[in-house]
């Protein structure tokens, strides 16, 4: 019951993962289907996004963004507590094979996404701040390998730029930064963004300046509000 035992864990398990993680596991009791590595591992990180230690919570949410090829599904899955329907699993689908080629959700997805339900929420909202630092990394490296997960990830990172501590803003600018080439702020989270030019930190104004850069603007009225800021 250490909290050393299971980041010791918790490591050997995101290393089977990135190592093994197309091969396929036994069906499960609880789905009756087969899981990939990489999928089964990510889901088992996420369990631990949940333990009683904040080491260990930190951890998780640090490693999540660690697992290559995780099904979308899952991903999506993390950025919600409610429980995916078969509709919207089945939309998750569609998008992931237009973006990013022939995945499929297979049967039985939803009960093994349940391991994943509100694994990054729980993680934005932890009390800690180097949690939610943790978290909002394997966000942003997650998003960038995932055009699916990414057009919903760019609302949660944008949110955690009015966080209470610059760690976080930091953070949630650092991780918008890595996927501006792909980003389409929207008029109200243009406005979040461009708040952040009165930072009291100096540094942080300076990032800041630098995603404005290379952020697209697709609209003239986006393009004014940003040159008057």
């Amino acid at each position: 019951d250490y909290a050393s035992v299971r980041c010791a864990a918790l490591q050997l398990v995101v290393k089977i993962g990135s190592k093994f993680g197309e091969n396929v596991l036994p069906p499960k009791a609880s789905c009756g289907h087969d899981i990939r590595v990489c999928d089964d591992c990510f889901m088992q990180t996420c369990s631990l996004v949940f333990d009683a230690d904040k080491g260990v919570r930190a951890l998780a949410c640090s490693l999540l963004g660690e697992i290559p090829g995780v099904m979308p599904q899952y991903l999506v899955q993390t950025l919600t507590k409610r429980m995916l329907t078969s509709a919207q699993l089945e939309d998750v689908q569609q998008n992931a094979a237009e973006a990013e080629g022939d995945f499929a959700v297979v049967e039985g997805s939803s009960l093994l996404s349940a391991d994943a339900a509100g694994a990054f929420v729980v993680g934005l909202e932890d009390e800690f701040w180097e949690v939610r630092v943790a978290a909002i990394g394997s966000v942003g490296r997650l998003a960038q390998g995932s055009r699916v997960f990414r057009d919903k990830a760019g609302d949660v990172l944008v949110d955690m730029l009015s966080d209470e501590i610059e760690a976080v803003r930091r953070a949630a600018i650092v991780s918008l930064g890595g996927l501006k080439k792909h980003l389409e702020l929207s008029e109200e989270h243009l406005q979040v963004v461009l708040s952040l030019l009165d930072d009291v930190s100096e540094s942080l104004r300076r990032s800041v300046h630098g995603l404005l850069g290379g952020v697209p603007l697709t609209t003239p009225a986006a393009l004014h509000t940003t040159v008057q800021a």
